[in-house]
């Protein structure tokens, strides 16, 4: 990553990166296996209304998974990720990095988290998502 430097008109550089590891939590590209398990929530007013995910099901998400989000990843237009809880090792719910903006050095952190380990997080996942971008 370089940063921008607006005296001479330089414009910055980001590669999405393609995990973030903070303390006991894992931020990884999701893989046809995770699939099931986050699908759910793609339906679940609770999680994916509150997060504005498409409301989508399972076969829909498995294309997403292999013809776009690549493609969007290779433009810079968004990372997709899942949220992994190593010491349980459970799913914990999905990330996104998405709008790099050149000019001013950032991108835009989004998350979503299960319903069930909400109450039980011990720091806010964004924060950690933010601490590990830099």
């Amino acid at each position: 990553m370089s940063r921008s430097d607006h005296a001479s008109g330089q414009m910055s550089t980001y590669r999405f990166p393609d995990e973030l590891r903070v303390d006991e939590l894992l931020l990884r590209g999701p893989i046809e296996s995770d699939i099931e398990t986050i699908a759910p929530a793609f339906r679940d007013p609770a999680v994916g209304g509150e997060a504005s995910l498409p409301p989508v099901d399972a076969d829909t998400l498995r294309v997403m998974l292999r013809e776009q989000l690549p493609g969007m990843r290779a433009q810079g237009l968004l990372a997709a990720y899942v949220i992994e809880d190593l010491q349980q090792d459970e799913l914990l719910g999905g990330a996104s990095l998405h709008h790099f903006d050149p000019l001013r050095d950032v991108v835009e952190v989004g998350y979503w988290l299960f319903v069930s380990p909400r109450s039980r997080c011990r720091y806010p996942v964004g924060a950690a998502a933010d601490r590990a971008c830099g």
